[in-house]
């Protein structure tokens, strides 16, 4: 005899009775305990449903009851999906398994997080001792003696005989290029 857990999906139309009926008639067990998990709208259509009730039941059977379960849960119509596991045989996921070295490398990558941030706590929130605290005067600005008309036109002659001076460059080029 092994314990087995039992999951049905049926019709959302199928009444439990009907279900429990059919448990009770194949395992020959007189008291099923038939939870209804719930009614939901299905992902994607099983057998033209939509929606449909799950329903789970934890039993103690012998295996020869549950071939002839899953061959009726198969012939029957109103279930659309069914699942039978061994518990006893299934072990399920285990934790995973830390190595040594992995343990160590995660322990490294926290303790340099921790000594980060305990040092940027630890910053003085005065200015340092290397900075002059005298105040520094400013030189007064001096005026300009040349007028604004003249500054911009100086800067104007500077523009254009850079202008000439790139053009005749690149004739130049050309020049040496057609002579070699």
């Amino acid at each position: 005899m092994s314990n087995y857990e039992i999951f049905i999906l049926t019709k959302s139309d199928m009444p439990e009775e009907n279900l429990k009926k059919i448990l009770t008639t194949t395992l020959k067990l007189s008291d099923i305990k038939l939870e209804k998990l719930e009614r939901t709208e299905l992902s994607y259509p099983i057998k033209k449903q939509t929606h449909g009730n799950y329903y789970l039941t934890l039993v103690k059977i012998g295996s020869e009851h549950i071939s002839e379960l899953v061959r009726k849960l198969n012939i029957n119509k109103q279930i659309l999906r069914y699942l039978v596991i061994n518990r006893d045989t299934e072990k399920g996921t285990k934790p995973r398994r830390r190595t040594n070295k992995y343990v160590e490398k995660v322990n490294k990558m926290k303790n340099a997080a921790f000594q980060k941030n305990n040092q940027q706590q630890q910053r003085p929130t005065q200015p340092s001792q290397n900075t002059n605290p005298e105040v520094k005067t400013h030189k007064p600005v001096e005026e300009s003696t040349t007028k604004p008309s003249e500054v911009k036109e100086t800067k104007k002659e500077v523009k254009t005989e850079e202008k000439v001076d790139k053009k005749k460059t690149t004739k130049t080029m050309k020049i040496e290029k057609e002579q070699k």
